[in-house]
C-alpha cells in the first residue's frame, strides 16, 4: 500500500465515517421514482444501457451486472457515497490538520442534496466518489511526483466521465491546468493525457454504439431542455431566473455557514486548481441549464476545501461543524413542499410540480412506489 494511505488506513475515523454514511444512505433509500431512475433501470433490464444522450452507459452497464438493477443502482449509490466520504477525508488530511479534516469530511458527508443523491437511483452519487478521488491523486502527485498517481488520476477521471459524461467536460479544464502547471515533464504529461484518453474510450465507444439506436443527439437533447430557458440566451426571463436560482440557492442553503471560513481560505497553488474545478460547471449551470441541485455534487469537494486552511482555527472549525449539523437537521426534519403553488416547487426543479416537491425529501412517503405516482402532486393531493 502506498505510504500516503497508511495513516488514513490506520485511522478509525476513515472507517467509521464510511460505515456511518453507508448506513444512513441505506436507511433513507427510496424506491425508484426520482428523475431518470426508472428509465435507467429499464435500460439495464433491456440491455440497451443508455437512455437519452449523453447516455450514462458505464453507470447503467454496472447496474445491469446485478440480477435486480434497481437494487444494483441503490447499492452503487450508497457505496459511492460512503467511499466518497472516506476518500474526501483522506484528501483533506493531505491539506489540513486531522481535526480540520474530520470536520471537513463530516460536512461533506452531510450536505443535504448529496445525501439525497445517495438515496435515490440516479447517477449523481458517482460524483461524490470520483470527484474527491481525482482530486486526491492530483494532490498526491503535487506532493510527490510519481507516474502511479497520474495513472490513478486517469482512472478516476475516466470513471467520473463514464458515470456522468457532462462531469468529464466540466472537469477537463482543471485536469488540463494541472497537467500544464503541476506536471513538470512532457513524459508525464503525455502519460496523463494518453492514459485518460484510452481509458475513456473503454466506455465512450460502447456508449456511442448504443446511442446510435436513438434519434436524439447530445446537442439536440441539450437544446430541448435549455433552449427556452438558458439565461445566456433569454436574459432575465422567468425561466432563466429560475435556472439561476436552482444553481445558486441549493449551494447557498447548504454552505452558508462556511462564508466566514472563506476569509481564511486555502491559499496558493491549490486554490487556483480548486477554482479551475469550480468555474466551468458553475458557469454552465447559471448561464445555460441545471435541472436540480444534484448536478452540483461534483463541486462540493472544491467548495469545502476552499474553506479549510492549512491550520484551521476556531472559526473554521465552528463553520464546518455548523455546516454538518445544519445539513443533517435539514435533511432529517425538513418537510417537502406540499403545494404546487409554492415558489420553491417551481424553482427547485426544472420539472416543477412533476416531482419538485420530492426533490428535498422522500422518506416520509413510504407509500410512494413508482415514478408514475409522482404527477399526482400536481393536483395537490397527498400521496399517503
Amino acid at each position: 500500500m502506498p505510504s500516503p494511505f497508511r495513516p488514513a488506513a490506520r485511522d478509525w475515523f476513515t472507517w467509521f465515517l464510511g460505515l456511518l454514511v453507508l448506513t444512513s444512505r441505506w436507511a433513507t433509500m427510496s424506491r425508484p421514482y426520482f428523475a431518470d431512475g426508472p428509465a435507467l433501470i429499464q435500460a439495464a433490464e433491456r440491455h440497451t444501457f443508455v437512455i437519452q444522450p449523453p447516455g450514462y452507459w458505464l453507470y447503467v452497464r454496472t447496474a445491469a451486472l446485478f440480477p435486480d438493477p434497481a437494487f444494483g443502482l441503490s447499492l452503487i449509490n450508497a457505496l459511492a457515497s460512503a467511499l466518497g466520504a472516506s476518500v474526501f477525508y483522506v484528501l483533506s488530511l493531505q491539506l489540513t490538520t486531522r481535526s480540520g479534516a474530520r470536520l471537513a469530511a463530516a460536512a461533506y458527508a452531510s450536505i443535504y442534496f448529496a445525501w439525497f443523491a445517495g438515496s435515490v437511483q440516479s447517477s449523481y452519487a458517482g460524483e461524490l466518489l470520483f470527484a474527491p478521488l481525482l482530486l486526491l491523486f492530483l494532490v498526491l502527485y503535487i506532493q510527490r511526483p510519481a507516474a502511479s498517481f497520474l495513472c490513478a488520476a486517469a482512472v478516476s477521471y475516466a470513471s467520473a466521465a463514464g458515470v456522468r459524461p457532462s462531469d468529464g467536460v466540466f472537469l477537463l479544464p482543471a485536469l488540463l491546468y494541472f497537467a500544464l502547471r503541476h506536471v513538470k515533464t512532457w513524459k508525464h504529461r503525455l502519460l496523463l493525457v494518453g492514459a485518460t484518453g484510452l481509458l475513456s474510450l473503454l466506455w465512450f465507444i460502447p456508449e456511442q454504439i448504443a446511442l446510435n439506436n436513438l434519434r436524439e443527439t447530445t446537442a439536440g437533447q441539450l437544446w430541448s431542455v435549455a433552449g427556452d430557458r438558458a439565461p445566456i440566451l433569454h436574459g432575465f426571463s422567468k425561466l432563466a431566473i429560475s435556472n439561476v436560482v436552482r444553481a445558486v440557492l441549493p449551494l447557498a442553503f447548504a454552505l452558508w455557514s462556511l462564508v466566514p471560513a472563506f476569509i481564511n481560505a486555502l491559499r496558493g497553488e491549490m486554490r487556483t486548481l480548486l477554482w479551475m474545478w469550480l468555474i466551468p460547471g458553475l458557469a454552465f449551470f447559471t448561464c445555460v441549464y441545471i435541472s436540480d441541485a444534484l448536478y452540483l455534487c461534483f463541486l462540493l469537494p472544491a467548495f469545502i476545501l476552499l474553506a479549510v486552511g492549512r491550520r484551521p482555527g476556531t472559526l473554521i472549525h465552528a463553520s464546518l461543524a455548523t455546516c454538518a449539523a445544519w445539513n443533517i437537521l435539514f435533511f432529517l426534519f425538513a418537510r417537502p413542499v406540499d403545494t404546487t403553488r409554492s415558489l420553491a416547487v417551481a424553482e427547485y426543479s426544472v420539472n416543477g410540480a412533476r416531482y419538485g416537491a420530492w426533490a428535498l425529501q422522500h422518506q416520509w412517503f413510504r407509500t410512494l412506489r413508482t415514478y408514475t405516482e409522482v404527477p399526482a402532486i400536481e393536483t395537490g393531493e397527498s400521496s399517503h
